[in-house]
């Protein structure tokens, strides 16, 4: 075994051309000479031809002005410098190897990150219980539930399963119904002390609030497009939980959760109540991995068992 005084000036002084050299293709040369010993299976390796490999392993030695190895028919042998650069092309390699290897362990984390789109409701219904119950997944998956599947865009482009009473028609994702939720109409006590309470009769004196992106039956549908027209303005919103935000504001009446009403919410009791479907949309090459797939089975299972069940 040769010892290396890496302490001399020496040794030091040319070592410091192996961290500023931007030649990284002389050193492959020759650290592949020093691993397989024979100059040619080395070019080989490298898919150059035995001359190019020759002017490589030429161009290294002139650049550290010393000879790295001597020839003498098939065997290669190296010098105690050529060990000494050796030495260091091998804590490079180990390197390299270890940085690749994170970044593959790396990948396989980001492809287990699942993201979920969710209405508030349903996050507080489904969601926070469902993690609770099935605690394992918080600890397999990264799970980011904080998207609002009711923002087109966020479906689209970042969720990889949505939990909504949104219509979702992109054909990128398989869509499960999950069950039917009930809806009633509000307004709040001071709207109805200012303007008076909404009915079939009075409602070319109200402003109506509409969520228009939610999946309706269709006689539920054509019910609210009735009061769209007879009302006297129509707010239309994206979704149930923004016109709550603007019922409760005194700005009109509207459909609100019978799930989640508040003490000053009023029901409007001439107004039937209606349903809307609430459905889990789920990427389809999600349900590649068997991992995934057993998360979405159990998710859609707990969904359907705490909203009423599939319909």
């Amino acid at each position: 075994m040769i010892v290396v005084d890496v302490k001399s000036s020496t040794f030091v002084q040319r070592s410091r051309s192996l961290k500023s050299s931007n030649n990284w293709g002389l050193y492959r040369a020759f650290f592949a000479l020093a691993l397989l010993q024979d100059l040619g299976p080395a070019a080989g390796s490298m898919g150059i031809s035995v001359a190019t490999m020759k002017r490589r392993l030429d161009r290294l030695e002139a650049l550290h002005s010393t000879k790295l190895y001597y020839r003498s028919g098939g065997d290669v042998r190296l010098t105690q410098y050529g060990e000494f650069i050796l030495s260091k092309l091998r804590k490079a390699d180990v390197l390299l190897a270890s940085t690749f290897s994170k970044k593959e362990k790396n990948s396989h984390l980001e492809s287990k990150k699942i993201k979920i789109g969710v209405d508030p409701g349903l996050y507080r219904l489904v969601i926070v219980p469902f993690l609770t119950a099935y605690p394992e997944y918080a600890k397999q998956f990264s799970i980011d539930a904080g998207l609002l599947a009711y923002k087109v865009e966020k479906i689209k482009d970042n969720a990889d399963i949505t939990l909504s009473i949104m219509e979702n028609s992109d054909v990128n994702y398989d869509i499960y119904s999950v069950s039917d939720l009930g809806f009633c109409f509000i307004a709040t006590q001071e709207y109805i002390k200012n303007r008076g309470m909404p009915s079939y009769q009075t409602f070319s004196e109200h402003t109506f609030i509409l969520p228009s992106r939610v999946v309706y039956f269709e006689d539920d549908w054509l019910s609210l497009l009735r009061l769209q027209r007879e009302s006297r303005n129509c707010l239309s919103v994206a979704n149930v939980a923004d016109g709550v935000l603007l019922i409760r504001a005194d700005l009109g009446f509207g459909l609100a959760s019978v799930r989640y009403l508040q003490p000053l919410d009023v029901v409007l009791e001439d107004l039937p109540p209606i349903t809307v479907k609430a459905t889990l949309s789920v990427r389809k090459e999600l349900m590649e991995d068997p991992q995934q797939a057993r998360l979405v089975t159990d998710l859609l299972a707990f969904a359907r068992q705490t909203t009423g069940g599939a319909v």
